[in-house]
């Protein structure tokens, strides 16, 4: 199995749409209450960032971007999602190694950050395996499916600006 990363075409759109339907990952994504407005909007606001559809085998499996850039531009917000038959695979923890080494080697970014919902642990355990360190918890911070749960935190520091400080 070969996980790529490449830069999102929005001609993906309508594929990811499609994998983003079914119903457990639309509830690891979005709650279904804003799915259908978040979405175009989401959409018009992708002009301040790097997103990347990732592929498995040429296949489009899901999608990673970088956004929300802090004002110098040093660090960024990563989220990703999948199709729900690619989960459990090791593929969204590939296509993240691949766009830190994008964005620590090529961009020079500084920090790459990331949040998980804890009643979604899988997410946590990417970032885990692609080097981020849980850097906090905030308590019941999303209102999901009647109740309040908590975001974890993770950050992930280049190491190059490591040595320079």
């Amino acid at each position: 199995m070969k996980v790529t990363v490449r830069e999102r075409r929005k001609a993906d759109d309508a594929t990811l749409d499609e994998l983003y339907a079914h119903p457990e990952v639309l509830k690891e994504i979005w709650t279904p209450e804003n799915a259908e407005s978040w979405i175009p909007e989401f959409r018009k606001s992708m002009k301040d960032g790097y997103y990347f559809t990732i592929l498995v085998d040429g296949k489009i499996a899901g999608d990673i971007g970088l956004d929300s850039p802090s004002r110098c531009r040093s660090t960024y917000e990563v989220g990703f999602g999948l199709g729900r038959e690619f989960w459990g695979q090791g593929i969204c923890t590939e296509a993240l190694k691949q766009v830190v080494r994008f964005a620590f080697d090529e961009l020079k970014i500084h920090k790459i950050f990331g949040d998980n919902d804890s009643d979604n642990p899988a997410s946590g355990r990417v970032f885990e395996k692609a080097g981020f360190k849980q850097e906090g918890i905030f308590r019941e911070h999303v209102f999901k499916e009647g109740r309040y749960i908590d975001t974890i935190h993770w950050g992930l520091i280049n190491p190059a600006s490591e040595e320079q400080h």
